[in-house]
């Protein structure tokens, strides 16, 4: 490359990828993506089906109906705590056992809050991938409940 030009970050050319890498193997899975209003979405999408998910779907996050169980739910552009707390409400009752949740704290101010959420929810496997603009949070829903702590006795 000539001194001078770089190449923009995969991120910044599709923005959706860091959320699909962290949401891992794709083949044949059902996937949902739940989203604000406004808020992009249909990126998310369309690489869920480029990627070979068998079925991907958008529903907003105000959504009270119940849906199709999913093994993979994607939150794009999360901004506030209330949006959080909505997704996984809502992530909880549609996620099979054993599936995965990837939420995207847009402004990167809500990481830790998303993490204990995370956690008091039952979700497993919590990892938290730092971008230079946002930052990625994915865990699993365990088979069956909420994973035992485990509390050393010394």
């Amino acid at each position: 490359m000539p001194d001078g030009l770089s190449l923009p970050s995969t991120t910044a050319i599709y923005p959706a990828a860091a959320m699909l890498a962290a949401a891992g193997p794709l083949d044949a899975a059902t996937a949902l993506v739940l989203a604000s209003p406004g808020l992009r979405s249909l990126d998310v999408l369309c690489g869920l089906i480029g990627r070979g998910c068998a079925a991907a779907a958008e529903m907003p996050l105000d959504c009270k109906v119940p849906v199709e169980p999913a093994e993979i739910v994607l939150v794009p552009s999360l901004t506030d705590a209330a949006s959080v707390k909505a997704a996984l409400s809502l992530s909880r009752r549609c996620l099979l056992p054993c599936g995965r949740i990837v939420l995207e704290d847009s402004a990167g101010g809500l990481s830790r809050e998303i993490v204990a959420l995370l956690r008091d929810a039952g979700f497993c496997n919590i990892r938290l991938h730092a971008h230079a603009d946002s930052a990625i949070i994915s865990a699993d829903k365990p088979m069956f409940g909420a994973m035992l702590r485990q509390v050393g006795h010394g």
